[in-house]
């Protein structure tokens, strides 16, 4: 048996890899495991036990108000303690967290192979978003095998010309997530309390650039948007506190803005499928708001995750607050293209078959996901 040893650090890449974990179970020859690093630890398992899943292996490293430089230095120490002791045949990463990268970086070092879950994301501006770009290009060269997403990942990762040979595209992971728990979970949820179906907004915005005066115009924006539409906004807040000390500042008390602690995944993706439309900073609610024909309009100047622009499932915002009502305004009464450019629901599966196909349990080469955004 080969063992495959999954890599994660926050609840995305828990949801994004639970799929992943469930499709490798069943693979012959293949034993995977999950190693939770605890960037964030509460949000992390409640998402693995959507799935019915445990991590095989903590670290638990997250504290109060950590920085990049104690995650990064505790997770070099604490990953290369787990590698040794369990001596996997390969590491499964996803994305572009500081997990992520120090997951990729100490299996190069201990020779290891890296395969690489969600390559070739790119924005092209270093800072946005903040460190994530530069992570996932870190992780793009060290690793032996890449799972692109989509073709247009595909295409940026040849653009740098990479040593790497092995490079597979997949379809996003977040579509297989999604679909599996909206067919056996997500009839038995509800809404809040006061929300009725098309007739609110759903809110998120915690990204580390746009900490500060950015967060405040995205919630000046947030008033105006309730004034001018009628429409109520729910804002699931993060935790951390330069999110949340504002968001209530700026947001607490307001008719029509409902703020709430952070919902669970089966919570949050019903209210995204019930909402008018989603207001985010975020990179997953790019890829999980096209299945349910939910527009997006992005908090952010610019995006790794071109396709949804290019169907019109995404619009650009930015953090200006004309901006951002004007895009929302806009995107209120949009028709959507009836597919989701990121993913089918199969990813997961390709991704075991090419990693068979890769340690040599398999001699048949799986066929890449194709689609076209014209």
């Amino acid at each position: 048996m080969k063992r495959i040893l999954i890599v994660i650090g926050t609840r995305p890449e828990a949801i994004k890899m639970a799929p992943v974990y469930l499709a490798l179970k069943k693979a012959e020859g293949l034993e995977p495991y999950i190693l939770s690093t605890g960037q964030h630890i509460e949000l992390l398992d409640e998402a693995l036990a959507t799935f019915g899943l445990n991590a095989n292996y903590r670290l638990d490293i997250m504290k109060e108000a950590q920085t990049l430089a104690y995650l990064t230095s505790a997770l070099a120490e604490g990953l290369g303690r787990i590698y040794e002791e369990i001596s996997p045949d390969a590491i499964l990463v996803h994305g572009d967290t500081t997990t992520t990268m120090m997951g990729a970086l100490m299996a190069f070092y201990m020779r290891i192979p890296v395969m690489h879950v969600e390559a070739g994301l790119r924005s092209k501006n270093r800072f946005e978003p903040f460190p994530e770009e530069i992570n996932r290009r870190l992780v793009d060269q060290m690793a032996d095998v890449l799972f692109p997403p989509t073709p247009m990942a595909k295409e940026r990762i040849y653009e740098e010309k990479p040593e790497v040979v092995d490079i597979f595209t997949t379809g996003n992971t977040v579509v297989d997530a999604l679909l599996w728990v909206k067919e056996k979970k997500l009839v038995n949820v509800s809404l809040h309390d006061g929300l009725k179906p098309k007739e609110y907004i759903l809110l998120t915005a915690h990204r580390r650039e746009n900490w500060g005066e950015p967060l405040r115009n995205i919630y000046k924006a947030v008033k105006q948007i309730v004034k001018e539409t009628g429409l109520k906004v729910i804002y699931p807040v993060h935790p951390n506190p330069r999110v949340k000390n504002v968001a209530y500042e700026e947001l607490g008390g307001i008719d029509g803005v409902i703020l709430t602690e952070p919902m669970d995944y089966m919570s949050f993706l019903k209210h995204m499928s019930e909402a008018r439309i989603v207001l985010s900073d975020s990179g997953g609610v790019q890829e999980e708001a096209p299945s349910f024909g939910v527009p997006v309009v992005l908090l952010r100047r610019v995006t790794e995750r071109p396709e949804g622009v290019q169907t019109g499932h995404i619009v650009l915002a930015g953090t200006d607050i004309d901006t951002i009502v004007e895009k929302t305004l806009q995107m209120l009464d949009t028709t959507l293209p009836a597919y989701n450019p990121f993913g089918d629901g199969y990813a997961s599966q390709r991704i075991a078959d090419y990693i068979r196909y890769f340690l040599g349990l398999s001699e048949e080469k799986p066929k890449e996901w194709v689609i076209s955004y014209e």
